[in-house]
Formats: C-alpha cells, structure tokens, sequence
C-alpha cells in the first residue's frame, strides 16, 4: 500500500514566491521519500530513527556501486558522520539480507537484489513524487528567478 504523501497547505498568493517555497518543496519531496522508504523491509522493523542510519548506509553504497566503487565501513562512517561500529553493525544486518556484498574489507550494493525489490510499482510511486517536486521548483524558478 503506497505510503500517502505528506501534503502542504496550498500558497496564500498562487502568483507570489518566495525562496522559502524552494526549501518547502525540497522537504516535502525528503519527507514523502522517505516516509514511502520507511514502510519496507529492512526500515519498517525500526524505529524511524535507526531507520535512518540504516537507509543512508544503504543509499550510500548504492550510490558508490553505481558510479563503480566499492566502500569499506570506515569510509562510510566518515562519509555519514556516524560511529564506525554502527556501520558495521548495519553492513551486517544489510549482508544478511542479500542487500550489499562484501569482498575483503570493502562492500558494494547487490544491485540484482535492488532491482528485484523495486518493482515497477514501487518506482512509479518514487518517479511521480519527484516528477511533482520538479514542476513545482521549475515554477518556483520561473517566479522568483525571471
């Protein structure tokens, strides 16, 4: 069940921009992401707060497979800002669940597993939050930006 999204109260003066508005729609876009990431295995057994860390653990190497690398937990930690043993911690937890994979000291997103959790509907949900937060920003551009 797709999670619904976090909806802001429409603006006083639909002609009238601020830079604020920027930073409203950015948040929103933040919020509803993760709120629809929080309600799928691994995140949804955690509180939101430990969630968290375990999604941008996740979202990081992810992004470092994709671009062809691979991460040890100390890089990921520094990268992150989050204790070291944490990270290893959620590496585990991430291993066990088919999500990375770990060569040596070093770990890279299963992009395989990614692509069988994804499913279409999953990213058509992702795809029309996002295309939404874009047309508002491109308007956001347009008003305060002429």
């Amino acid at each position: 069940m797709p999670t619904p999204p976090i909806r802001r109260a429409p603006a006083r003066n639909q002609n009238s921009a601020r830079p604020s508005d920027i930073a409203v729609v950015v948040a929103t876009l933040v919020m509803n992401l993760t709120r629809s990431m929080h309600r799928h295995p691994p995140y949804v057994e955690q509180h939101f707060g430990a969630a968290l860390e375990l999604m941008f653990v996740s979202m990081l190497v992810t992004i470092a497979t994709h671009a062809g690398n691979e991460m040890t937990a100390s890089e990921i930690a520094h990268e992150l800002s989050i204790p070291r043993s944490n990270v290893v911690r959620i590496l585990e937890r991430l291993k066990t669940r088919g999500r990375v994979l770990k060569t040596g000291h070093t770990f890279k997103a299963n992009m395989d597993h990614l692509d069988k959790v994804m499913t279409p509907a999953i990213a058509a949900q992702k795809l029309r939050r996002v295309s939404k937060a874009h047309r508002e920003l491109q308007s956001l551009r347009n008003k305060l930006f002429r």
